[in-house]
């Protein structure tokens, strides 16, 4: 059964919960970002180099006057390799008294699993090994992965959004039905 969803919906951050969210436009990413870091604390793993701190504070901003407690509230890394992002959620599970309830959105979570350097088989691997590590950090916190299907030179590695998709407790994407009422709404399965 689908059930339209909003960014601030508290289905999408709930603990111990994977979401997949495909095919999301950057401005509702930056959205449910601004909306996180109102709250409380967030942490962004930015795997394509894809968060715009300004277009956040911009959400932020139209939400609140003064918005520098809720920047201060999101702590982002960005792993450059696959290895690094492995090591960055160990960091995150050695410390998950600290992070404990913090959302995790992991933006382009696949992007770096894609490189054209590492090998299938290497990909495979590493991925078994980061989507185990989401799944012991899903215990603690909520985790949200931005996946995209893999660029069309490289099809065999459509496996590997398969696998994510796997492990999602849900999968949100656009509503593409024509006539929805927004773009804001998301559709939840």
């Amino acid at each position: 059964m689908n059930q339209p969803i909003t960014p601030t919906h508290p289905a999408l951050i709930a603990s111990g919960k994977i979401s997949a969210l495909a095919g999301l436009e950057r401005d509702t990413l930056h959205k449910l970002i601004a909306w996180g870091a109102i709250r409380g604390p967030i942490t962004i793993i930015d795997c394509g180099c894809a968060f715009n701190a300004t277009r956040t504070l911009e959400y932020i901003h139209l939400e609140r006057v003064f918005f520098k407690q809720p920047m201060d509230h999101i702590h982002v890394s960005r792993p450059f390799t696959a290895y690094q992002l492995q090591t960055c959620l160990c960091h995150l599970l050695n410390r998950q008294a600290l992070w404990h309830n913090t959302p995790v959105i992991v933006l382009s979570a696949l992007h770096l699993l894609y490189d054209d350097n590492l090998k299938l088989g290497e990909s495979m691997r590493l991925s078994l090994a980061l989507l185990a590590k989401y799944e012991r950090l899903s215990q603690h916190s909520p985790i949200i992965l931005d996946v995209a299907p893999p660029p069309a030179d490289m099809p065999e590695r459509h496996c590997l959004l398969d696998k994510v998709l796997d492990i999602a407790d849900q999968l949100i994407m656009p509503d593409m039905a024509p006539g929805s009422p927004s773009a804001e709404q998301l559709t939840l399965f």
